[in-house]
């Protein structure tokens, strides 16, 4: 990304929602390339004539790592499932709640006082944007 900017293209930088610190994808529209972390969750194949995976792990580290350490990155693979299995499950159970407050606020609002506010706001804002542009 920072070679790209330094050669004048624009470009769009995506960042992981488990670890804001990982990119998950670097976009360089004026070229057309979308670089991604083919790595799980998110496993990419290409469908399109003209898409190429470039494996940087095969380019660049000694695939005897992998044997080596087999059985830590298995383990470390088993908890990022549990993780995430449990981290799904903490959203359904914040999803649920959310439901429950949402019923509460439905139940004690009183949405005709929330539009007339609504409605005074506006023709202040109104008001206000009339006096800029007479004044100006």
């Amino acid at each position: 990304m920072q070679e790209a900017t330094k050669l004048g293209y624009r470009t769009e930088v995506y960042h992981c929602g488990f670890d804001p610190n990982s990119l998950d994808m670097i976009l360089i529209p004026q070229l057309g390339y979308a670089i991604l972390d083919g790595t799980s969750p998110h496993e990419m194949e290409p469908t399109r004539d003209g898409d190429e995976i470039l494996d940087m792990y095969e380019r660049c580290f000694d695939i005897d790592i992998d044997r080596e350490y087999a059985t830590q990155l298995e383990e470390i693979n088993q908890r990022y499932k549990e993780q995430t299995k449990w981290g799904i499950t903490c959203l359904a159970e914040a999803k649920l709640l959310q439901d429950q407050l949402e019923e509460i606020y439905v139940e004690a609002v009183d949405f005709a006082k929330v539009n007339e506010k609504k409605e005074y706001i506006w023709s202040r804002i109104e008001e206000e944007m009339g006096q800029h542009t007479t004044e100006e």
